[in-house]
């Protein structure tokens, strides 16, 4: 920008002088005053020395003056008076000579004033004992000390004085001089210096004459520059003058509108960019169709799509900016657009996925709740009613244990299919999860209702699933709740129906079973005391059981080894009960939180026994929501920690995108406050819900799971394929290691380890089991 004008480079080489000229007289300003300053200090110092050795030299001749005194006094009261005052002008000696040692002196001056009081010390006791016999009365005795000794001595004195006085004044002349030097130095070089600035302004100005008949060469070859990088940018660009009309269409843009760029200048842009709004159809308005922009760059349509000369349809994102002249006048505008159309079908399976089950094309339990929402609302207001069916299928563990998850998928998908040809076309089927399906019937009452489950409780009795050599039969149970006027919300919905169903498991199963608002508290004191029960003794008696499944480095094999623990719990008779029978109930009852804390324990304290494995193997626990939210859980984590002696990095705690989306404040604390010590944190069934990489995006984590969906058929499914290669560009950008869940072959290993995945982990890498059977395994390993 600087060279747009030739002003600002006049502009800047004139400040540059004159920064130079302040800098200088600046400069010289301080160097003054410093002289001056030293000049001060010398002057008063020199005051003070003169001044104390003229004081010096008088008391020693007043010495001798006194000493005279008490010779010839006769009166003894006198005599006592001047002996007084002999005796004070030593004091005063003393005195001057310390103000003397501190105000310091030359080395010259330091040899002198020793031999002055070399010769002090010879003198003053001389005199003292000449003054004593005075006193006393021998007098004439004395004489002859005073006059052939102490006068001498005296004289002496005196003479070192004067040298010192005169040493003195010639050191303060020479230092006088020398800062009379210094000053005219400076002022030489203050002078030269100027010469210099001036010199300087010379060859700026030069170098600036020259500088602005190279900017018009310069502003060329950019504009040229400018022409290529546009002619080679993958996106759209159109440049418009102050009526619309169209002056540049870069190549892309051509490709995108099927217009030539000579076929295309002096046109109007709205013949040329087509846009239409979807899913209307209907043409769309731009704001540079008006020049009505207020920038300077203003994001505009977001999927719209561009119909192009040839009828080709774009899905395009645009933005534009307006053009101004050098008074700011606006005198065109360009738009930039791209070809979204391969993103924007990315983001609507993404929002399918989201919001549906892909497993069966159902909508999955997040949407199912938004319409019971709805259902309720309607209920309320419009005093209608509406049912909701809680379907869970009997017997769908023997098929999935038989004969595997594929089997079971494909049973699930069948039966979906069969309940949706029993309902009407206004009537919503989700996927709750496992086995379970929710139905939502609207404007419905129950012996409607009634009619519907019992239709769809035949359709499944007559259903036979054939799996390659074998032919199953499989029931339903069903709970039926109405949604009236009364009806609390969602979650009181819910429950119902899921007691009601599981009454209806209780009674024999492969019925329906209409919840009634007196037999509601007897159902859920049922269930409650069914789980709550078994749950209590397990942790009463130690039924619970750590399994342990390794995740596989596929990207580096010297990264640490991962291991999943995994909860069990024994029934009675040491048989081993899956976790999906107890864990819904656990937080439907709202009791995870006792077999957190359980895991918690029993794995830290395990785990502090490996404390030389940290940096080479890392245990993944897994937390529940209703943990997350139990604002003691944090402190317990900690304290525990501590109690065992744990090496936080030997832990790693996974948390389901779900759970942390839903206590986003909660999650995000216990997040920063545990990794700040070492521990470290996964992000579990990712891309299972919406928004998953904006919560990526703000969640601060160590791995990535992807949801085992998108990964156990990913050599069969292309959509899964892009999802996951999706999920692993992000989490590489944001140097996140990513797991792969559910890898239950080999070719989907292979492509886990083509696309980058850092680990693998499913029943084809590793079954889970005991955690006493992976130590054995690995003593085995090591030798010991």
């Amino acid at each position: 920008m600087v060279f747009r004008n030739s002003k600002y480079i006049v502009i800047i080489g004139s400040s540059l002088m004159l920064l130079l000229m302040v800098a200088l007289l600046m400069t010289s300003i301080f160097n003054m005053l410093d002289i001056r300053k030293r000049l001060e200090v010398i002057t008063v110092n020199h005051i003070d020395r003169t001044s104390i050795l003229y004081n010096m030299r008088n008391i020693v001749r007043e010495r001798s003056h006194s000493m005279y005194a008490i010779f010839l006094l006769q009166d003894p009261f006198a005599q006592d008076e001047e002996f007084l005052t002999f005796n004070n002008l030593a004091s005063e000696f003393i005195k001057m000579r310390v103000r003397l040692e501190n105000l310091g002196m030359s080395e010259a001056q330091t040899v002198i004033f020793e031999k002055a009081k070399s010769l002090i010390r010879e003198s003053a006791p001389l005199q003292n004992s000449i003054v004593d016999a005075m006193m006393q009365g021998f007098k004439a005795e004395r004489f002859d000390a005073m006059s052939a000794v102490d006068l001498p001595l005296e004289k002496a004195i005196l003479q070192e004085f004067d040298a010192l006085v005169t040493l003195e004044q010639r050191d303060t002349q020479n230092a006088i001089a020398s800062a009379y030097e210094e000053h005219a130095y400076l002022f030489r070089l203050t002078v030269l210096l100027g010469i210099l600035v001036l010199v300087l302004g010379v060859i700026i100005s030069f170098f600036t004459v020259r500088r602005i008949g190279a900017v018009e060469g310069i502003l060329y070859k950019e504009k040229e520059l400018a022409e290529v990088t546009l002619h080679a940018i993958a996106d759209g660009m159109i440049t418009v003058d102050a009526s619309t009309n169209i002056l540049y269409l870069n190549p892309r843009a051509t490709q995108l509108t099927g217009w030539s760029i000579s076929e295309a200048i002096g046109k109007p842009l709205r013949e040329v960019y087509r846009i239409y709004s979807t899913p209307s159809d209907t043409p769309a308005e731009h704001p540079v169709f008006y020049q009505d922009i207020a920038g300077p760059v203003v994001n505009l349509h977001q999927y719209v799509e561009l119909h192009n000369r040839h009828n080709i349809r774009f899905i395009v994102e645009d933005s534009a900016a307006p053009i101004r002249n050098n008074s700011g006048e606006v005198i065109g505008s360009v738009l930039v657009f791209r070809d979204v159309t391969y993103e924007h079908e990315l983001s609507k399976q993404l929002n399918w996925h989201a919001s549906h089950d892909s497993l069966t094309g159902l909508i999955n339990r997040r949407e199912f709740e938004y319409d019971l929402v709805r259902l309720i609302a309607s209920a309320r207001h419009r005093d209608t009613t509406h049912c909701c069916l809680y379907v869970d299928l009997d017997q769908f563990k023997i098929v999935n244990d038989t004969c595997g998850h594929i089997a079971g998928d494909e049973l699930l998908k069948q039966v979906a299919t069969t309940i949706l040809s029993a309902i009407r076309h206004s009537d919503t089927l989700a996927r709750l999860g496992g086995d379970e399906f929710g139905l939502l019937l609207e404007g419905c009452d129950t012996a409607k209702a009634m009619i519907i489950a019992n239709t769809i409780l035949d359709r499944i009795r007559q259903f036979r699933f054939s799996w390659e050599q074998s032919i199953f039969s499989i029931g339903a149970s069903i709970g039926l709740v109405s949604i009236n006027k009364d009806s609390i919300n969602a979650a009181s919905i819910l429950s119902a129906a899921d007691a009601a169903c599981y009454m209806a498991k209780d009674t024999g199963r492969n019925r329906i079973c209409l919840h009634q608002t007196n037999d509601r508290e007897i159902i859920k004191r049922q269930g409650e005391m069914r789980w709550i029960t078994i749950i209590d003794e397990c942790l009463e008696h130690g039924r619970f059981l750590l399994y342990g499944q390794k995740a596989l480095p596929v990207r580096d094999q010297k990264l640490p080894c991962y291991h999943e623990l995994l909860l069990r719990m024994t029934d009675a008779k040491g048989k081993i009960i899956d976790p999906m029978s107890f864990i819904p109930a656990a937080e439907r009852f709202s009791i995870m939180v006792k077999i957190d804390r359980w895991v918690i324990e029993s794995a830290f304290e395990w785990l502090a026994t490996k404390s030389h494995s940290a940096g080479t193997e890392i245990y993944a626990i897994n937390l529940s929501a209703q943990s997350l939210n139990d604002r003691n859980f944090l402190h317990f984590v900690m304290d525990t920690a501590a109690s065992k002696g744990l090496s936080p990095s030997l832990v790693c705690f996974e948390i389901t995108e779900t759970t942390a989306i839903a206590n986003w404040n909660q999650a995000h604390h216990f997040i920063a406050t545990l990794r700040g010590i070492g521990f470290r944190f996964a992000l579990d069934d990712f891309g299972s819900g919406m928004s998953s990489f904006t919560y990526l995006k703000n969640f601060t984590v160590d791995f990535v799971k992807i949801d085992g969906t998108f990964v156990k058929d990913i050599d069969r499914d292309p959509m899964h394929l892009a999802i996951v290669k999706s999920i692993a560009s992000v989490a590489g950008v944001m140097n996140v290691m990513i797991i792969g869940e559910w890898v239950e072959n080999e070719a989907a290993l292979e492509i886990l380890k083509h696309i980058g995945i850092d680990y693998a982990q499913g029943f084809h890498i590793h079954r889970p089991e005991n955690i006493a059977l992976i130590d054995i395994t690995n003593q085995k390993k090591s030798g010991t």
